[in-house]
C-alpha cells in the first residue's frame, strides 16, 4: 500500500469510526455550537493540532498531506462525523466507503 492510499483510509477510518472518542469528539462539536468558552477552546485545540501535525509533515518530509489539516478539509470531516451521528444512517453509508475513498483522492490529487 502507497502511502497515499494509507493516508486515504486513514482517513475514511475516521470518517467513520465509532469508538468511544469519536463520539465524544462529536458531542464535544454540538456542545460548542452554542457554548461560546467551549467554542474558543475548540479553536485553540485546533490551532495547536495543526501546528503539531504540520511539525509532524516536517519532520517525516511528507508536507503534501498538509490539505488534510486545513479548515476547509477539517469541515469536511466534522460534516460526515455530525451527519453519521444525526441521521444515524452509518451502516448505509458504510457500505458505500468507495465514494469517501474518492472523494479523498481525489482532493489529495487537487491540493497537494
Amino acid at each position: 500500500m502507497s502511502l497515499d492510499e494509507a493516508m486515504i483510509e486513514t482517513v475514511v477510518y475516521l470518517l467513520f469510526d465509532k469508538s468511544e472518542y469519536s463520539m465524544l469528539y462529536v458531542m464535544f462539536l454540538i456542545a460548542a455550537k452554542s457554548d461560546d468558552n467551549l467554542f474558543e477552546v475548540s479553536k485553540e485545540l485546533l490551532k495547536k493540532s495543526k501546528q503539531e501535525y504540520l511539525l509532524l509533515l516536517e519532520t517525516l518530509g511528507t508536507e503534501d498531506y498538509k490539505c488534510f489539516i486545513n479548515d476547509e478539509f477539517i469541515s469536511f470531516i466534522n460534516s460526515v462525523k455530525l451527519g453519521n451521528y444525526y441521521l444515524k444512517h452509518i451502516s448505509d453509508i458504510e457500505k458505500n466507503k468507495k465514494i469517501y475513498r474518492d472523494f479523498v483522492r481525489n482532493y489529495l490529487e487537487k491540493n497537494r
